[in-house]
């Protein structure tokens, strides 16, 4: 019998459509099908994406010690962000954003940074959730693109005047009533015997006050065992403060450092890096001067560090330190003042070099010191207690009035993103 070939090409695709339901109807007795939750323009959400987020919220949620709402609600809302990241994440796509792997490895260390983990230790915190580490490497990516996407297209336009920050702080309550103090801290404890500690303790005090860096002494006993305890203790009120400190802690001036202070534990020595409130904001500023030296296409890592190591030991053999900067420093900006940048306070320097400025002593030249920027001499000239509530205070102001026009921008572009887009809820439950 012959057939027409035309007509056997003309219903090739149903058939094979044909096939494929039968096929998803024969599969699904046995195994449960990832479903399409909603159809998001050209790219779908899915069931068990709808799920894995859902986990995910409830874990983060949890791990804050947050309530967890109705689940049905949860999910609404998991299933909404869902859909609103998939349209930014198409539009980013669209306007031709990308991330390179350096930005991913980054993120992922500042993560890490953040949450006292190493790199390995985030990786095993990761997959206790139940989430793959590349399911979240893939989620970061998507996130990096999106803060990408709205620092583009929201955030580079929120400008703030003068009057905004002069309206605001007519208005803003006074939140500098109560005192606040900046404390690090060393514990030296009773091992041996009272006497013994009180010695070390005692030895320890004098040192500082002798012009030995806090920091320095703290972590030269770390290392032999002596302190039992070193940490900075950040900002804390008089309500959080032991009765027994805040006797002390009230009568020191910023950059102070306390006798020791006896307790069951052993001898407390503070030192004071911060004051404020009623209107003052007290911190310990530092003048620095650098010598920066960077990589170039005929220098690389290497070299860049054997002539910044030369440098040092030109700088230490008595050579101006001021003219070298002028005509080898990399930085334009403090170059031609000698490397003076000027006076500098708590979190003004890279993470790197606030750790070595607080060991260094007026007029010490740091060894060199890499950071992202390249390699760094530093050399404290100076040293001042300065008062900065106005500037605080503008500083605060200005970072409340940048979030408070940044959520209502924010609002307005994404309703406008998800109104042009095809979306299509296929599941309510």
């Amino acid at each position: 019998m012959h057939v027409n070939r035309l007509s056997i090409s003309y219903f090739l695709p149903f058939l094979a459509l044909l096939i494929c339901l039968l096929t998803i109807g024969y599969s699904t007795a046995a195994t449960e099908i990832d479903r399409v939750y909603v159809v998001v323009n050209e790219d779908v959400v899915t069931q068990s994406e709808v799920e894995r987020a859902l986990q995910n919220a409830i874990y983060d949620l949890r791990s804050r010690g947050g309530s967890v709402p109705p689940l049905l609600e949860l999910k609404s809302q998991v299933a909404k962000e869902l859909v609103t990241k998939t349209v930014q994440y198409q539009q980013a796509m669209k306007l031709g954003i990308r991330v390179n792997d350096d930005e991913v490895i980054a993120a992922i260390k500042n993560i890490a940074d953040r949450n006292n983990l190493s790199m390995r230790g985030l990786r095993e915190e990761i997959e206790k959730t139940g989430r793959s580490y590349d399911q979240y490497r893939q989620e970061l990516i998507h996130q990096l693109l999106i803060q990408k996407l709205i620092e583009q297209e929201v955030t580079r336009y929120i400008r703030i005047s003068e009057t905004d920050i002069h309206e605001y702080l007519k208005m803003a309550p006074d939140e500098y009533d109560e005192v606040e103090y900046k404390l690090a801290h060393v514990l030296v404890a009773k091992k041996e015997s009272e006497i013994s500690a009180r010695s070390i303790a005692n030895d320890v005090y004098d040192r500082i006050v002798d012009g030995a860096p806090f920091d320095l002494i703290a972590a030269e006993l770390a290392d032999s065992d002596l302190v039992a305890e070193r940490s900075d203790l950040g900002w804390r009120s008089a309500g959080q403060l032991p009765e027994l400190f805040l006797e002390f802690v009230r009568v020191l001036p910023v950059g102070g450092i306390s006798p020791p202070i006896q307790s069951k534990n052993g001898f407390h020595i503070l030192r004071l890096n911060g004051k404020r409130g009623k209107g003052n904001y007290v911190v310990e500023q530092k003048r620095v001067r650098q010598i920066l030296l960077v990589e170039t296409d005929i220098r690389d890592t290497d070299a860049t560090l054997q002539q910044i190591l030369h440098i040092y030991q030109r700088i230490t053999a008595g050579e101006d330190f001021a003219n070298i900067a002028k005509f080898q420093s990399s930085d334009p900006r403090s170059r031609a003042l000698g490397g003076d940048i000027g006076w500098v306070g708590p979190g003004d320097l890279a993470p790197e070099l606030e750790r070595v400025l607080a060991l260094l002593t007026l007029g010490e030249l740091s060894a060199p010191v890499q950071t992202k920027y390249g390699y760094h001499l530093i050399q404290i000239t100076d040293q001042r207690n300065h008062e900065i509530g106005d500037q605080h205070q503008r500083a605060k102001a200005r970072i409340e009035i940048k979030s408070e026009k940044f959520n209502q921008q924010y609002e307005v572009w994404k309703k406008e993103l998800l109104s042009k887009a095809w979306i299509e809820y296929l599941l309510t439950y």
